[in-house]
């Protein structure tokens, strides 16, 4: 049995990792219809629209490394209102055939928490704008 690894699943946004991310989820939901008329039995549903969104957490970081992602990055990418890139993968430990998911998104919440005598925590959500497409790491 092979089962993802949660060290290595992360959220990229616009291709950049978020810096010191400790937690990515993605989530997935299909609408459905109802109905009932005099000729069925009980209430049918059929399937409607796909809806989906994510949301990480990392340290509340002020600088990164690299390209990497830190607070005031993702507060520059909320304050644009615009719809990113993200990506829902394996990172820098893919290997050819891993499967990852992908899509355009808004960022639609930014939380810093700084508890005292503790390190400073963010976290964000994103709305799917569309579907989301599942893809393979071909090379």
């Amino acid at each position: 049995m092979s089962v993802y690894n949660g060290s290595f699943l992360r959220i990229k946004l616009d291709g950049e990792n978020v810096f010191h991310e400790t937690d990515a989820e993605i989530s997935f939901e299909l609408a459905t219809k109802e109905r009932a008329t005099k000729d069925t039995s009980g209430v049918e549903v059929a399937a409607d629209i796909i809806s989906w969104s994510a949301s990480g957490s990392s340290l509340g970081v002020k600088e990164s490394t690299g390209s990497a992602l830190n607070f005031e990055a993702l507060m520059d990418k909320f304050l644009a209102k615009e719809i990113i890139e993200v990506e829902f993968t394996t990172g820098n430990n893919s290997e050819v055939g891993d499967t990852y998911y992908k899509g355009k998104a808004l960022l639609v919440s930014l939380n810093l928490s700084a508890p005292n005598r503790e390190d400073a925590t963010a976290s964000w959500s994103l709305t799917g704008s569309g579907v989301p497409e599942k893809a393979k790491i071909t090379a």
